[in-house]
């Protein structure tokens, strides 16, 4: 089944899925469930009191030209009658998850230093550990996809 898109006035991408075996739809075809959905959007646009539009008008789509892949859900865009990615706000989201990826990898890092400031032995290794842990997130910057992002990890492990 299609499903409706439109940006909200606070900018995020919202989807309607039609629940053709909603009470409201029983014995209705598709195209009537589709032009009753619609309907109903269009009323709430015309509240005053409703938030949810503001940005774009809502459009049928088909239901393959909507992401399944919803990690980057809040970096969404409509352009046309397709959902693309804000690559910006797709990095931000990275910078993000990689900030709290490394913060615990750091904070065992730390305890590892002292340690070995406390047995006199050598802190190179982990002080240039916790350098790149720091300018992980600089890797952001430079994807050009969101898959690209996808792939940046905060341990090098993984």
């Amino acid at each position: 089944m299609r499903k409706i898109i439109y940006t909200a006035a606070d900018g995020a991408v919202h989807v309607v899925t039609p629940n053709p075996r909603d009470a409201l739809f029983v014995g209705l075809s598709e195209a009537q469930v589709e032009k009753a959905v619609m309907a109903a959007l269009m009323r709430d646009r015309d509240n005053p009191a409703s938030l949810a539009f503001g940005g774009s008008e809502p459009t049928w789509v088909e239901e393959d030209l909507v992401p399944t892949e919803r990690s980057f859900r809040d970096a969404w865009k409509i352009e046309g009658d397709k959902i693309e990615h804000d690559m910006g706000k797709a990095r931000e989201i990275t910078k993000a998850r990689l900030r709290d990826e490394r913060e615990p990898l750091l904070a065992d890092l730390d305890v590892q230093f002292m340690r070995a400031l406390e047995a006199g032995g050598d802190t190179t290794a982990i002080a240039t550990e916790k350098k790149w842990l720091r300018d992980v997130t600089a890797l952001a910057d430079t994807a050009t996809t969101v898959d690209d992002l996808r792939l940046i990890k905060a341990s090098k492990s993984e």
